[in-house]
């Protein structure tokens, strides 16, 4: 509402976290103030606040339709959980652990091509930075650290903002990620918040920030380097003001940051972090209205549970030093480079969906094996650089079974037992994957663009089939393509018969099995499927669909006798088909490969006893 934003910004005006509580006996942490901050208090699901607001229904806090139907979904998905895990007994249920994909919102409104031409366009850096070190740098061991040095090192030309000077690939393991911002004045990880540089001007540069650093020392040489001397004001501009921020919408936003960064005159001036680079990412995920929506769905049906949000940076840390990637080898083998190596995250997204498994697991397992400490005191110091001695004292007094450990002045955690590795690697195996179909029958899925139609004087109208004017794929060339009349509308419309043209029906909503074997078209479904039905003497029929779960127990190929998910329902020349793939995983599904069965054909799968799943939303 205005009035908690006009609180939120006199907050901010005062020097104050409005994130923050005041400093009690109840949160000796907190800051030092008359009262908690405003939005502390929306994040506690204790407060008068969040339960006032815990009251409103989902549609009345939100008006992203995305958001609406995924905390749908989400609801459905802890009722089928907690009658599998729990039978049914919400008692036996003490805690929940969320975590929100900052995606969701990004990919509202969107189609699953647009949404997946988006992700494309994400992992363009990633993969562009991996082909460099390995054109450039082929002798140094691939690794997500070195990958995450040469995305810095391309945004920054491969330049050091600080003494001008120019590096390759082969030096990027001599060189020091840098926050531009001290990270005890701006708790952030993300790449936007550092630069390279040299460990000489790293330790000179100290606890400043890149511009006042600059100003303090510009002219200067570098000790231990003394054929780097640190650049002027001007020119420090100068090379700022040259940096890109061209890319997809991810890498703009990054590089943007980055140059807002180099920029701040002060790490004391809290109010120009506020100004010129709002809330840290951290921030944002703490006071986020979709961690608030998750939780009122949980407690809508565990209202005695315990609700708690992980930090983003407490997730990252826990994944990095219990190396839990390869638990994933078991289930999808590909994850598994020639080396020997496990292959690093962003790739392994593109492979297997079980990865959102593996941090389902490392989000369960946080507060089970890492103190929280008060108010969440140790997961805060585990993201700190540097500790103070009473947060030495204070972990040591509460931590005392060794997956703590303080070494060089900050706070480490140490690797999980094999024990556990193995439960979850084994876990992992069953494969629980779920998707989505969309109950809907309503519109028609066309192409936005009509396509010109040939039809000659002796063209019998009678036939099943149309030429139109489409482009080849190859040549780009428009040329003659025949295709059936049902898949195609306006043939009648006089309108689009002046211009001579039709509109494709893009896609198709099932393969009806009963009372024969029929293609659905996505235009007037429902009255479709009423017709189907009273052709098969009213009784209801069975719907292969896109997304379905299917089991083929009677194939020839023993390795073809399992459980697959529809990738895709078609009607080819050769007949109605099928694209099938294994559920797990997320390799592209036009892709030849093991895990994908390409234009299958109904009528042989029909002979191997196929059977339709119907699973819960834990799967099967």
């Amino acid at each position: 509402t205005r009035a908690v934003l006009k609180q939120v910004v006199e907050e901010i005006l005062r020097g104050e976290d409005a994130t923050k509580p005041a400093k009690s006996l109840l949160h000796p942490s907190g800051e030092i103030k008359k009262h908690d901050g405003i939005l502390y208090a929306l994040s506690n699901p204790e407060s008068d606040v969040s339960k006032l607001i815990a009251n409103r229904s989902i549609e009345e806090q939100t008006n992203n339709h995305l958001v609406r139907h995924r905390m749908l979904i989400f609801g459905r998905l802890l009722k089928d959980m907690i009658s599998h895990y729990a039978q049914g007994d919400t008692r036996r249920v003490s805690t929940c652990c969320i975590e929100v994909n900052r995606n969701l919102k990004e990919f509202s409104g969107k189609t699953n091509k647009e949404i997946a031409a988006l992700l494309s366009e994400k992992m363009k850096h990633f993969s562009a930075a991996k082909k460099h070190l390995k054109d450039n740098a082929s002798d140094l061991p691939l690794s997500g650290g070195l990958i995450r040095k040469c995305r810095i090192a391309m945004d920054m030309n491969w330049t050091c903002p600080y003494t001008g000077m120019k590096y390759g690939a082969n030096d990027l393991p001599k060189l020091d990620k840098d926050h531009i911002v001290p990270f005890a004045s701006r708790n952030t990880n993300a790449m936007s918040a550092l630069v390279l540089t040299f460990p000489e001007v790293n330790r000179m540069k100290d606890k400043r920030t890149g511009l006042e650093f600059i100003r303090e020392f510009q002219g200067k040489s570098v000790a231990g380097h003394e054929n780097l001397t640190i650049i002027t004001e001007t020119r420090y501009k100068e090379l700022i003001e040259k940096l890109d921020t061209k890319g997809s919408p991810d890498d703009r936003i990054r590089k943007t940051k980055r140059k807002k960064y180099l920029l701040v005159e002060s790490a004391h001036q809290r109010d120009d972090f506020d100004q010129n680079l709002g809330f840290t990412e951290g921030q944002l995920t703490q006071s986020s209205q979709l961690m608030r929506l998750g939780a009122q769905v949980i407690k809508k049906q565990l209202n005695h549970t315990k609700v708690i949000s992980i930090p983003g940076q407490v997730t990252a840390e826990a994944r990095k030093a219990w190396k839990l990637l390869g638990t994933l080898a078991q289930c999808a083998p590909d994850i598994i480079d020639k080396s020997g190596n496990v292959k690093e995250k962003e790739e392994i997204r593109n492979i297997t969906h079980m990865h959102h498994a593996l941090d389902a697991c490392v989000i369960g397992l946080i507060p089970i094996i890492i103190p929280s400490g008060d108010n969440g005191a140790i997961w805060k110091q585990l993201t700190k650089r540097t500790l103070s001695e009473s947060e030495k004292e204070n972990i040591r007094k509460i931590s005392n079974i060794g997956i703590l450990t303080i070494a060089k002045n900050r706070l480490q955690l140490q690797d999980i037992p094999t024990a556990i590795k193995n439960n979850i690697a084994e876990a992992l195996m069953e494969k629980r994957v779920k998707k989505h179909i969309p109950a809907d029958m309503g519109g028609a899925k066309l192409l936005e663009q009509y396509k010109g139609i040939y039809l000659p004087p002796n063209t019998n109208t009678n036939d099943d089939t149309i030429s139109i004017r489409a482009r080849n794929k190859k040549t780009r060339l428009f040329e003659k393509k025949a295709v059936a009349k049902s898949k195609v509308i306006g043939l009648k419309s006089p309108k689009l018969a002046k211009i001579k043209s039709v509109i494709p029906i893009e896609s198709n909503y099932g393969i009806a099995l009963d009372p024969v074997p029929t293609i659905i078209r996505h235009i007037s479904v429902y009255k479709q499927i009423t017709n189907l039905k009273k052709m098969n003497n009213n009784q209801p029929i069975r719907i292969l669909r896109a997304g379905q779960l299917i089991q083929i127990s009677n194939h020839k190929d023993a390795k073809r006798n399992q459980i697959w998910r529809i990738s895709s329902v078609k009607d080819n020349k050769t007949g109605l088909t099928l694209d099938l793939q294994i559920p797990s995983s997320a390799i592209p599904s036009t892709i030849t490969h093991p895990n994908n069965w390409i234009n299958v054909s109904l009528a042989s799968l029909l002979k191997c006893n196929l059977l339709i799943i119907n699973s819960s939303y834990i799967s099967s």
